[in-house]
Parts: C-alpha cells; sequence; structure tokens
C-alpha cells in the first residue's frame, strides 16, 4: 500500500507510525480531497489512500492508543507540490468548517442525521491501517493486546480446572463414605443372620 499524494513515497510499513487513510465516502469531502491533490484526471479507487503525513495535527482524534480522523479533515499538506500550488491547498484548511448537523424530515417524524463510520479491518501482521475514520495502534501493541488476551484465557481454565478437581475430590469422599457404610450394613447383616442360625 502506498500513498497517493503527488510525490510521496511513504508506503505501508510494520516499523512505519505511518497510518494511510480511505478517500472519505461523502462526494463533496471527497472531492476536496481530490483537488487538494493536484493530480490531473485523477479519480481515487477503492484502494486509493493518503498517509497521515499530509493531515495537521487538529486533523486527528487521537484516544485510547487509536489514531480516528476527525469527520471533516483535509489533507492540505503536500510538500512535493510547488510552492504556488502548496499555497492554494493551505487556503482550503482555513475555508473548511465543522459539519454542522442537518436533520432530514420524513412525512411522521424528524429524525436526526445518523452519523457514518467508515471503517475497514486489516491484517495486522503487515501493519495496514483501518479505514479513512481510523488506524490500529502499532503491531507490538496488538501483540502484547494478543498476549493478555491469552494469559486471562489460561488463568480463567486454571481457575476452571481447579474447580474441577475440587469437585473430584470431594466426589471420591463421599463415594468412600458411602462404600464404609455398604460394608458396614454388610457386616451388621451378617452377624445378624448368624445369630438367627444359631437359634
Amino acid at each position: 500500500m502506498s500513498c497517493a499524494a503527488f510525490g510521496c513515497k511513504n508506503q505501508c510499513s510494520p516499523k512505519s507510525d505511518v497510518s494511510f487513510h480511505r478517500f472519505p465516502r461523502d462526494p463533496e469531502l471527497r472531492q476536496e480531497w481530490v483537488r487538494n491533490l493536484k493530480k490531473a484526471d485523477f479519480t481515487p479507487k477503492e484502494h486509493s489512500r493518503i498517509c497521515s503525513e499530509h493531515f495537521t495535527p487538529e486533523c486527528f482524534n487521537r484516544t485510547l492508543n487509536v489514531v480516528r480522523l476527525r469527520d471533516n479533515a483535509l489533507p492540505t499538506i503536500f510538500k512535493g507540490l510547488p510552492k504556488h500550488l502548496q499555497e492554494e491547498v493551505a487556503k482550503t484548511r482555513r475555508k473548511r468548517k465543522s459539519p454542522k448537523y442537518r436533520p432530514s424530515f420524513s412525512s411522521k417524524a424528524k429524525r436526526p442525521p445518523q452519523p457514518q463510520l467508515h471503517i475497514s479491518f486489516f491484517d495486522a501482521a503487515n501493519n495496514i491501517q483501518l479505514d479513512h475514520s481510523y488506524s490500529l495502534p502499532s503491531s507490538s501493541q496488538l501483540i502484547k493486546r494478543e498476549l493478555q488476551v491469552q494469559i486471562d484465557t489460561i488463568s480463567e481454565l486454571s481457575r476452571r480446572s481447579k474447580q474441577y478437581r475440587q469437585k473430584q475430590n470431594q466426589l471420591a469422599k463421599r463415594v468412600a463414605r458411602l462404600v464404609c457404610i455398604i460394608k458396614d450394613l454388610r457386616s451388621k447383616g451378617t452377624r445378624l443372620k448368624r445369630k438367627s442360625s444359631k437359634t
């Protein structure tokens, strides 16, 4: 996977902190992304991506170790472009404002718009990032999480195994007691038979 920006040579790598983001599905915002690329006759495909180096820090929402592109984020940093084109793209950074909610009307009731999250997951081993809105944490963090899940699973199985052993021991003791009772009853029955035969 490589970046679609002009002159950018970034490619997806497990050792890289650069994340890759899909073009938004919203037609208006998607067209703004394309305009800022300044690439003639460019039409983004399903696999087309722009890397995180073309976005300003305020375009990202970083919480819980997950990098999320804000809904109104625009790529505005293109060092490979001529200076006059860079200045032209930079103007869109100032013009772009946060989107406002526009309620849609139906014949029965007013419904607030539903936010659209465009998320697609890729193989963590190849460090391929999430969709336009999100990117995965580093592969080392994923390995640590997976390791912790396995440790928790082993601990749970160990706890259950201990409970089963305790129940098994309890059942064995009950069986031993019942065997003793049966033997005692048989012994008493034998003695009664002997007494009755003598009389």
